[in-house]
């Protein structure tokens, strides 16, 4: 099985280059992260693949990340620095967390977030900093 220093090749089909062999989770070379997210995404695409019900190439979600810092870091989809460069596809909202009626329940003091929205006005990223980022990313 090919290999490099990423972690094992694998093709569009997580196929490797021995036609019977198939990889996933965080041994496969890839662009996406290596979270359990992912793994379990690829290993239901490889379940579907193997039952016939599809025959498609993997194509993954958007896939949240968190650093599990104090606050906390969580960012998914289009970041802030995106949008930015890129104005004419892309409006920025931001929020101080701690004003939003919600989060005073818990008594935040501290927290930012950015939400990311296309010209259509849907929601394609968000970057946020609190006590609760990796809640409200995974939300």
């Amino acid at each position: 099985v090919e290999y490099n220093k990423n972690g094992v090749v694998v093709n569009d089909h997580l196929q490797t280059n021995v036609p019977n062999i198939y990889a996933s989770g965080d041994v496969i070379d890839k662009i996406q992260p290596k979270l359990t997210p992912t793994a379990v995404f690829e290993s239901t695409y490889l379940m579907h693949q193997f039952a016939g019900d599809s025959s498609s190439a993997i194509d993954y979600p958007v896939i949240p990340s968190v650093v599990f810092t104090l606050p906390r870091i969580a960012q998914v989809g289009v970041t802030p620095e995106e949008a930015k460069k890129n104005p004419d596809k892309y409006t920025i909202e931001t929020h101080h967390t701690p004003d939003d009626w919600y989060r005073q329940v818990d008594k935040e003091q501290l927290g930012d977030n950015a939400l990311i929205f296309d010209k259509e006005h849907h929601l394609v990223g968000a970057s946020e900093f609190s006590d609760k980022a990796d809640d409200a990313i995974n939300t």
